[in-house]
């Protein structure tokens, strides 16, 4: 059980990064259309440039909510791994405890 929430956990990890990656290229997206305008003026359009930063904007926006869902689930899910973790120790030093005379 602890082999598939540490492969669920790689995961996560992997999906933030792939998050991360999707973002930064949004940016970039954002900034060649602030440079297209500042080339070019108003030649492809002033409504045409806002749409399109909006798009990406939303693109972001969204991209943004979703990292914040995997960010979340990763760090409920080492809570739970640590808890079982500090949980088996418990068990193991109780255990190891109760075989030996006079170890309390």
């Amino acid at each position: 059980m602890n082999d598939t929430r540490m492969d669920m956990y790689n995961r996560l990890i992997e999906r933030e990064d792939q998050l991360h990656a999707r973002l930064e290229a949004l940016e970039q997206s954002q900034e060649l259309v602030y440079d297209e305008a500042y080339r070019r003026g108003s030649v492809h359009g002033r409504a045409m440039l806002l749409e399109t930063l909006q798009a990406l904007h939303k693109m972001e926006s969204e991209r943004r909510q979703m990292l914040l869902r995997v960010k979340l689930a990763r760090a409920l899910l080492a809570h739970e791994m640590h808890r079982q973790q500090d949980e088996q120790a418990e068990q193991t030093g109780e255990q190891a405890g109760s075989g030996e005379p006079g170890s309390r």
